[in-house]
């Protein structure tokens, strides 16, 4: 697996709480076996696991626990930052939806 270099992501776009490795990578580790589907708008940033690799977080929409998993080329991260030019990311929201509090 090719992994990408973190430094040709964005600091802004860098996240310290990775969470959780995800190795279904697309869907919910702690909703299982409910079907919650990560797509590209729950992608929160990209991060470095322990052993340096770059790594793709998400956040469940359901339960906000985040989880990640290791991206092998640079498009997942072209992905992102469309969706986020696009306001379509759901961090960009401005309310937590289960407790209508902002989100921090």
């Amino acid at each position: 697996m090719k992994d990408v270099d973190i430094s040709i992501i964005d600091p802004d776009d860098r996240v310290l709480d990775i969470g959780e490795y995800n190795a279904s990578v697309m869907f919910c580790p702690f909703c299982y076996p409910e079907y919650i589907d990560f797509g590209g708008r729950t992608t929160i940033g990209f991060g470095t696991d322990i052993y340096g690799n770059t790594v793709q977080v998400h956040e469940c929409p359901v339960c906000f626990q985040k989880s990640h998993h290791h991206i092998g080329d640079i498009h997942s991260y072209e992905i992102y930052k469309n969706f986020k030019s696009l306001g379509l990311l759901k961090s960009q929201q401005l309310t937590n939806p289960k407790t209508k509090e902002p989100k921090q």
